[in-house]
């Protein structure tokens, strides 16, 4: 039904969610998290459309892990660094889906940015609103190198 590849990428976001969310609170998710996961799992799907869905399920999954919620300083590097790996990713693919899959992976969060700046007061995202559990992490250095990690694998077994 899946390919190898597909099934190797479904297996480590759920390992790493279901693992890391229940004996490791010390895993991070920044947005460029999302947005690499997004781009990785968006390359499973056959269309465009569906790699937006793919890669706003990557973020429920992502977000399942406990993680640290960084200053925003280090959000907007991080946010630069993994645009211009998922753009120079499209450069040399011209492959729809991977942009698709990075914006579904990344436009849960938009929600957080609304609620800051007063303009939505309730969140709708389910690991945002707690319908699915959403933790944090204490130690930003355990977080950054598990999300390294984390989408550093999908990012590799995708391209």
């Amino acid at each position: 039904m899946f390919t190898k590849q597909v099934r190797t990428i479904l297996a480590v976001l759920l390992s790493s969610s279901v693992l890391f969310g229940l004996a490791a609170p010390t895993a991070a998710i920044s947005g460029g998290g999302h947005i690499l996961g997004g781009a990785a799992a968006g390359t499973l799907a056959g269309s465009p459309e569906g790699a937006f869905v793919l890669g706003l399920a990557s973020h429920a999954l992502l977000d399942a892990i406990p993680h640290y919620d960084y200053d925003l300083t280090t959000q907007i590097v991080l946010l630069v660094g993994a645009g211009a790996l998922v753009k120079w990713q499209y450069d040399q693919t011209g492959d729809l889906r991977i942009i698709a899959g990075a914006v579904g992976g990344f436009l849960p969060d938009i929600e957080h940015v609304l609620k800051k700046l007063g303009i939505q007061n309730d969140k709708y995202f389910p690991t945002h609103n707690g319908a699915i559990p959403h933790g944090k992490a204490k130690n930003l250095w355990h977080g950054l190198w598990l999300e390294v990690g984390i989408v550093g694998v999908l990012w590799g077994l995708a391209f």
